[in-house]
């Protein structure tokens, strides 16, 4: 499995985020981010405890 690292889906994300003018997909964009890094984190916890 391949993990995105938070800076690149946020990368991605600013990048969609410019091209768009709608506020609401923004918005949107904006929580899918925060949720990815939010497991992205938890999985990276999770991965150096069990090492």
């Amino acid at each position: 499995m391949n993990y995105i690292a938070p800076h690149d889906t946020l990368k991605i994300i600013t990048k969609i985020n410019s091209s768009s003018s709608n506020d609401q997909i923004n918005q949107c964009l904006i929580e899918v981010a925060n949720t990815l890094n939010c497991e992205y984190y938890l999985f990276s916890i999770i991965s150096n405890k069990s090492m």
